[in-house]
């Protein structure tokens, strides 16, 4: 009888203490996302997302300020992104900010980026739009130096034509 109370003493410590480690878990997991806090939407038009995907950092000023909740198609050629931001930061980003993609490091995972604006315009609204930029990607870099390489290729061999006459 005594060994079983004993057990089941255990048992319930193990169940408790799992019980705790998940609810702490999905505390900091919120506090990570901001899920708890309150925030606002802001939207983006962009022709490519190239690999920005849901829950993917938003970033001010090197700040993550928010996440990514939703990207949708608008259009065949334009897709719109939502951002959860959080509220203490609206402050900080005026009308004419500017959302760009770029890499979370050199071949990390993609993030959102506002440049916050001018300190002169108004603050940004809740469900606001901001202008979006196309930034430079690796794929574009390689494209261009393929390219070049091409040329260089037909030069040379123009080159080799001439001088063998």
């Amino acid at each position: 009888m005594k060994n079983e109370s004993s057990n089941n003493l255990k048992l319930g410590v193990f169940v408790i203490a799992g019980i705790i480690l998940f609810i702490l878990t999905i505390y900091f997991i919120g506090l990570n996302r901001n899920i708890f806090g309150t925030n606002f939407i802001l939207r983006s038009e962009f022709e490519n997302v190239s690999g920005l995907k849901q829950g993917s950092n938003v970033r001010l000023s090197g700040i993550n300020i928010g996440t990514v909740s939703k990207i949708d198609f608008i259009s065949d050629s334009l897709v719109m992104v939502k951002m959860s931001i959080k509220k203490n930061v609206q402050r900080y980003i005026k009308t004419d900010a500017v959302a760009s993609i770029a890499s979370d490091g050199l071949v990390g995972d993609k993030v959102l980026v506002i440049s916050p604006g001018t300190g002169s315009s108004k603050v940004v609204g809740n469900n606001a739009v901001i202008a979006s930029y196309k930034t430079t990607e690796i794929e574009d870099v390689l494209f261009s130096i393929k390219k070049s390489a091409d040329n260089i290729q037909t030069v040379t061999t123009g080159l080799v034509d001439f001088t063998a006459k």
